[in-house]
Order: C-alpha cells, then structure tokens, then sequence
C-alpha cells in the first residue's frame, strides 16, 4: 500500500513539474497569457494590437516586469523595443 501511495504522489510531483503557458485571444484581440514557464517562472502576459500593427506587451515573468512594443511597417519590416 505504501508503495502505491508513493507512486501516486511522484505521478503527482511530475505532472505539475511540467511547464504550461495558455494563451487566450478575446474578440476585441486581447491576447492574454498565463501559467507557468519551462524554468518554473510563472508567466502572466497581456498582448494589445492596434489597428496599425502596433502590438504592446505587458506583464510578468517571474520577477521581472515584461514591456515591449513592436511595430511592423508597410513592407512586412518588425520592429521592437
């Protein structure tokens, strides 16, 4: 019986050891990203495009503060900063 029980909890102990980022898009275009990343970091991202092509990140990574704006020009040309 313990060894069952011990087993189960290792099952248990790599399942939730795998990393998971769900990504959902709202109708308005609204990417929104959370879970957890392949490091341990926890993820937790907004994604907003305009209609220029100009998208902007914000969020988290772990401790860390995640900002970025990309553009991309008529020529197909991305830019980020």
């Amino acid at each position: 019986m313990k060894i069952l029980y011990i087993a189960m909890l290792l099952g248990i102990c790599i399942t939730t050891a795998n990393a998971q980022v769900t990504c959902r898009t709202d109708s308005y275009g609204t990417q929104r990203c959370s879970g957890t990343d392949s490091g341990g970091e926890r993820v937790n991202t907004t994604t907003r495009t305009d209609s220029y092509g100009t998208s902007r990140t914000t969020g988290t990574v772990g401790n860390n503060d995640v900002r970025q704006t990309c553009r991309t020009d008529a020529y197909g040309t991305t830019r980020c900063n």
